[in-house]
């Protein structure tokens, strides 16, 4: 109903939801649910052979595959599963890469220096090794573009908000770094943390001496805000200690 804009003139729209709707994110879990998350459970049950593990949220996704062949002959089953529901898979952020516990030696073998990573919910996926024993693990790192992003956007709240109340803008600024930190803070991410907030104070003093060129700031007394303002970076979601698993009922139907 609510239409879109071309051409400066609106059109009615007969099918979809709204952009940003609320009710948009609902539909498209309950509509992909039976295109494709039980249509997945299908298939690694029938032609699969190897483990094939799937994260969805909303209309992103990751797949998982033991053996590569696997992995090319579910991506066109998935083009063909997805046209049937009018759907297609974006050319641009669709590929195959070896990733996991084998990735660095495969690569090795085919002279390539390391394995690819992928993006994935605001982070960068890496292969990485455990310090203890030297096995696998998953190393997650904020991605470099969207941390930029949101640091251009604070240093320029910061500067409209300079003349503001230092305690008002100091809390502001707790709470845009600490709802950064409550989602950022993972293993292995903590070191980029740092440096983004070192980035937010730096950004936040430059508001500052630009309020008045007579009382300048002392870095005594900035360091004194940080601490009492800039939440410190720890890790808040470690590593899981098991491996998530997911069950559908048996009712569910799917065709």
């Amino acid at each position: 109903k609510a239409g879109t804009i071309e051409d400066g003139r609106r059109v009615a729209s007969t099918r979809g939801t709204p952009q940003g709707s609320v009710i948009s994110p609902v539909l498209s879990n309950i509509y992909l649910h039976y295109a494709l998350d039980l249509w997945v459970q299908q298939w690694r049950t029938r032609d699969a052979k190897g483990d094939v593990i799937i994260v969805r949220y909303a209309d992103d996704s990751v797949i998982g595959f033991q053996y590569e062949g696997e992995a090319q002959r579910f991506l066109q089953a998935l083009r063909e599963r997805l046209a049937q529901f009018g759907l297609q898979l974006h050319p641009e952020k669709t590929r195959l890469i070896r990733f996991g516990r084998y990735a660095a030696r495969n690569c090795r073998e085919r002279g390539i220096r390391k394995p690819e990573t992928f993006d994935f919910l605001g982070f960068t996926h890496c292969c990485g090794t455990r310090r203890n024993d030297g096995g696998f693990k998953i190393v997650r790192l904020t991605i470099k573009k969207r941390m930029r992003t949101t640091l251009m956007a604070i240093r320029e709240m910061l500067m409209r908000r300079r003349h503001e109340p230092i305690a008002v803008v100091g809390r502001w600024l707790r709470q845009v770094l600490q709802g950064y930190l409550n989602y950022h803070a993972v293993s292995d991410n903590l070191r980029r943390l740092g440096g983004f907030r070192w980035e937010v104070g730096r950004a936040w003093r430059h508001a500052l001496m630009r309020r008045s060129q007579r009382n300048r700031l002392s870095w005594d007394r900035f360091q004194r805000l940080l601490r009492k303002y800039l939440p410190p970076c720890r890790l808040l979601h470690p590593h899981p200690g098991a491996r998530f698993a997911v069950k559908t009922s048996d009712r569910s139907r799917m065709r």
